[in-house]
């Protein structure tokens, strides 16, 4: 990217738009949005230089771009690795990515999600009926729990609902304390010093997540589910 020019940068010193972003990042990319355009660019301490395109041509013309360019993986690697690990799907590019999607992809193509489109009705539908009437309420989140209610689901179907709501919320507490932790951005800070410190707990929830799907993968075997199809949700993959 060295030489290349870029959009228009977010006017903002780089400090108070990596507060920005951290504090509420759907903020302040609508700010940079209505003030910029549909694509901008923002400076995030402990991230990098971030290019942001909103328009759909702008974005087919990413996803088409040569492999050697859009190396969204290694992106991955350098902000997330030390939580993901370096061989998830969102950290991998060229034919590794090509070889861990086609584990994936039979259960995430049309015919694997038409086969979850009661389970997602039926949850979208339970959730509906607990939102209120005749106010404003923020959406977001409830999009957000659907969403990972749908995940649970779909991963692990044969699991009881009450242990369900117990990965949703070992899931959830990864990834709204841990991935969108200050922390992230910080690497000097990032010192585990046991459980009661700051990046002590993130970690903890790492391993929470790890765990939970350990045992889940070593019940699931124990069942003698070794089909792998949808039937059996999105845990094979």
């Amino acid at each position: 990217m060295t030489g290349t020019p870029l959009p228009p940068a977010f006017p903002a010193p780089a400090l108070l738009q990596t507060l920005r972003f951290l504090r509420d990042p759907f903020a302040l990319m609508a700010e940079a949005t209505e003030r910029l355009g549909d694509a901008f660019t923002l400076r995030i301490l402990g991230f990098g230089t971030w290019v942001f395109v909103g328009s759909p041509e702008l974005v087919r013309q990413l996803f088409r771009a040569p492999e050697n360019v859009s190396v969204a993986g290694e992106v991955n690697t350098r902000q997330l690795g030390f939580m993901l690990g370096g061989n998830a799907t969102f950290t991998l590019d060229g034919e590794a990515h090509l070889v861990r999607s086609r584990i994936v992809h039979p259960l995430l193509n049309g015919r694997g999600v038409l086969a979850h489109t009661r389970l997602i009705r039926e949850i979208f539908e339970k959730a509906l009926a607990s939102w209120p009437e005749g106010v404003a309420f923020p959406l977001l989140p409830q999009g957000h729990r659907i969403s990972l209610d749908v995940l649970m689901a779909a991963m692990f179907p044969a699991t009881s609902a009450e242990r369900r709501r117990e990965l949703a919320t070992i899931f959830d507490r990864f990834a709204s304390r841990g991935l969108r932790s200050p922390l992230i951005a910080l690497p000097a800070l990032q010192i585990d010093l046991g459980p009661l410190s700051p990046w002590g707990r993130i970690l903890g929830y790492r391993r929470a997540v790890r765990a939970a799907i350990e045992e889940e993968i070593d019940r699931y075997r124990a069942d003698g589910n070794t089909r792998g199809d949808e039937a059996d949700g999105l845990l094979p993959a």
